[in-house]
């Protein structure tokens, strides 16, 4: 998991990286509840600034919320001072059990092989509740190009002019690898510039090899949607992205 996350932290809301979960999170919980899930208690596992935190803390969920980033948890712990947060990282979860739906969002693609993506499986196995849900979403291997055949551009501009980030885009065919590079101009008070840079890696897996992992894993999967909520088809190029939803 190799993005730098003490930058990124600092740019991760002004540029909206955690919209995702933000805006699916109702959508994912209304549609488990329409097909017999029930419960109260959430495990948010990779929760960066908090995105998904804005729903849970609205309805006052029991929450606990996972990061390995020190400074990505405190940007959200500054926000929602009510919610257990703990830095772990997710291949290697520890002291975490009996939650009723386990979530991970905009956060797989980020795992370096399919041998991390089965750790952070096993270990998320044990923290949910028998006859539970673990629901997480990954970008497909076309969802990543599209990406990056989103080009470079000039990704976040303050109304002051005094704050700006530029991204540029590479696409490794071989290995289905998306890197977003991250330039950030901050403006100095002697009008100088200060630039910082950071990368973020995302790798692309075939979606019946997660499947697999799941079903090894001990999880029985439940639905496969596109972030449409409509049934994935697979092997359907059209789907930027998927949500895996999981009975343990």
């Amino acid at each position: 998991m190799p993005a730098n996350y003490k930058v990124l932290s600092e740019i991760y809301d002004e540029l909206d990286m955690g919209q995702f979960g933000r805006e699916s999170i109702s959508r994912i919980v209304n549609y488990a509840q329409q097909n017999g899930w029930m419960g109260r208690s959430f495990l948010d596992v990779g929760c960066g600034t908090g995105a998904s935190l804005e729903f849970f803390n609205q309805y006052s969920y029991i929450s606990t919320a996972v990061d390995q980033s020190p400074d990505m948890l405190a940007v959200a712990q500054a926000t929602y001072p009510n919610i257990n947060f703990q830095e772990q990282d997710m291949r290697h979860l520890e002291g975490l059990s009996q939650y009723d739906m386990v979530i991970s969002l905009n956060v797989m693609n980020e795992l370096d092989s399919l041998n991390d993506i089965k750790s952070a499986f096993t270990g998320i196995y044990e923290t949910v509740k028998d006859g539970r849900l673990f629901v997480f979403d990954m970008y497909t291997i076309e969802g990543l190009i599209q990406r990056y055949m989103r080009g470079d551009r000039l990704a976040y501009r303050d109304v002051e002019d005094s704050s700006m980030v530029f991204s540029t885009n590479d696409f490794d065919y071989e290995r289905q690898v998306h890197l977003r590079r991250y330039a950030i101009f901050k403006k100095a008070e002697n009008n100088m510039w200060n630039r910082s840079e950071a990368n973020r890696i995302l790798r692309g897996y075939p979606v019946q090899a997660i499947v697999a992992l799941l079903q090894r894993t001990g999880f029985r999967l439940s639905s496969l949607l596109t972030d449409n909520f409509e049934r994935y088809v697979p092997n359907d190029t059209r789907a930027d992205r998927v949500i895996f939803m999981a009975q343990k």
